[in-house]
């Protein structure tokens, strides 16, 4: 069921407006942002008015319909309920950008995104799934590690022999600063990486272990409703990802700010604030890490 309200929206005008805060010129008309709609958030919705017209969208099929994701981000640039939660994430962690792969744009867009690409299974067959990669995991690990020598380096299955140039350059950026600027003699070379990252069995029986862990009790930021193709499978997937980053990153857990920024996203007016204690309750260890963050 819909939500949206068209009077809740800055007027596409002349360039006059109550509203305040920036504005762009569709060169059909002026959409004015209110001021307290973060500046990263206006960006990025800029970028979506300014798309050509046959600009491929980005899309996702929901149980009753299609979910535009600039639209998305333009209801919650431009909806007045969303001024509480906008208001409240400018206190939480200022220094991570919104649109960043560590924001909540950036969070939102690669869920999405991965919804898109992941398969579909019900909890039986993901458990099924994890049972056979750490079982495969563990069998190739226990091979490789056959050739790991002593010193990472000397191998005949090299870290770096699995990244291309573009995440070799990426992984320079990530290196210690003493090693990557303090060094001229070894800068770019790729072989640094085989000294300071874990060898590809390690990792592969980190692989395992993770698996295993995943077989037994999917992660909750990752998990599928049961119908997975249900008509609201889509919908608790974003209600769980959003809940989680706001409890992970913000330390909150709000079912009215959930509700308000989820059933705007989606535009749906079903999402309530009980519908969010249902699809993302609290354990134990939650309430305890919550009540902590408060003293």
């Amino acid at each position: 069921m819909s939500r949206s309200n068209t009077a809740d929206l800055p007027q596409l005008t002349n360039g006059t407006s109550s509203a305040g805060g920036d504005f762009i010129d569709t060169g059909k008309a002026v959409v004015i942002f209110h001021s307290w709609v973060p500046k990263s958030v206006v960006n990025q919705v800029t970028t979506y008015f300014n798309q050509p017209s046959g600009a491929t969208k980005f899309e996702i099929k929901t149980g009753d319909g299609v979910l535009d994701v600039a639209e998305m981000w333009k209801r919650l640039a431009m909806c007045h309920e969303m001024e509480t939660v906008w208001k409240f994430i400018s206190t939480r962690n200022p220094s991570i950008e919104l649109t960043s792969n560590g924001g909540l744009l950036g969070k939102v867009n690669r869920a999405m995104a991965s919804y898109l690409e992941n398969p579909k299974l019900t909890p039986a067959d993901y458990k099924t799934e994890m049972k056979e990669i750490a079982k495969l995991s563990e069998l190739l690990a226990r091979k490789i590690k056959k050739f790991d020598g002593e010193n990472g380096a000397y191998t005949t299955f090299p870290l770096h022999s699995l990244l291309n140039n573009h995440q070799l350059a990426q992984a320079e950026i990530m290196m210690r600063p003493e090693v990557v600027s303090g060094n001229n003699v070894m800068r770019g070379k790729c072989w640094i990486l085989d000294y300071c990252m874990p060898s590809i069995s390690t990792q592969i029986e980190a692989l395992a272990k993770i698996a295993d862990s995943e077989s037994k009790q999917q992660n909750m930021r990752f998990k599928l409703p049961r119908k997975v193709k249900g008509k609201n499978a889509f919908r608790t997937y974003f209600v769980r990802i959003v809940a989680d980053y706001f409890f992970c990153m913000y330390a909150d857990y709000s079912p009215a700010r959930l509700s308000i920024f989820c059933s705007t996203a989606l535009d749906d007016v079903e999402i309530t604030p009980d519908l969010i204690r249902k699809l993302y309750p609290l354990d134990r260890d939650q309430k305890s890490m919550l009540a902590t963050q408060s003293e």
